[in-house]
């Protein structure tokens, strides 16, 4: 019983120095970074924001950061560029942001 729980702590300990809860490259201790990911040539003249974000607490992900999500949040339906935000600490806990603008 002794030899399951060190072998069960040890592999938690692995997975958790993996890093599993980074977004994109925003960085491994700490990082706060937007990053431009998609761009058209749709103006930007009236333009709206619209975002979609997902929480991840030690490789448990919550939410949805989808480009569809975002748009959808303020009603965009010509999307003239995108963007995505991304904060993360000790690999611990990760947020993503898919930021959408357009008409």
């Amino acid at each position: 019983m002794k030899k399951n729980i060190l072998t069960f702590a040890a592999l938690a300990a692995v997975v958790s120095l993996t890093g599993c809860a980074q977004p994109n490259s925003f960085g491994t201790i700490y990082g706060d970074t937007t990053l431009a990911h998609t761009a058209t040539g749709n103006s930007l003249k009236g333009s709206k924001r619209g975002e979609a974000t997902v929480h991840n607490i030690l490789g448990i992900s919550v939410g949805a950061v989808g480009i569809k999500e975002a748009a959808d949040s303020a009603g965009i339906t010509k999307i003239s560029a995108v963007d995505v935000h991304g904060t993360v600490f000790l690999g611990i806990y990760a947020k993503t942001t898919t930021i959408v603008y357009g008409e």
